[in-house]
């Protein structure tokens, strides 16, 4: 999966997301690499979701046939951790 569906950076609200996809597109590829609906399909993301394959790129939100942004877990942590580290005061 990770070899074949297009990663990008993706601008949403004034912020960058790298390296990342849209659900969408994730269940499009499902789709046709398994021959399957698009129902389906979202559950076979949200299975590599539980699996920690990946995750939504602030872990707000489930797996969905939506263009909420995605990323594997190999390609980079969420931006809501490196937030908290950035927000965090220096002793």
């Amino acid at each position: 999966m990770r070899n074949h569906i297009d990663r990008s950076d993706h601008f949403w609200r004034l912020r960058v997301f790298h390296r990342c996809f849209e659900g969408t597109v994730a269940v499009d590829w499902l789709c046709d690499y398994l021959n399957c609906d698009r129902d389906e399909a979202v559950h076979v993301g949200q299975d590599c979701q539980e699996a920690k394959l990946i995750h939504h790129v602030l872990d707000e939100q489930p797996f969905a046939d939506a263009g909420y942004f995605y990323r594997f877990w190999q390609d980079g942590k969420p931006e809501k951790r490196l937030l908290s580290r950035l927000n965090t005061p220096l002793s």
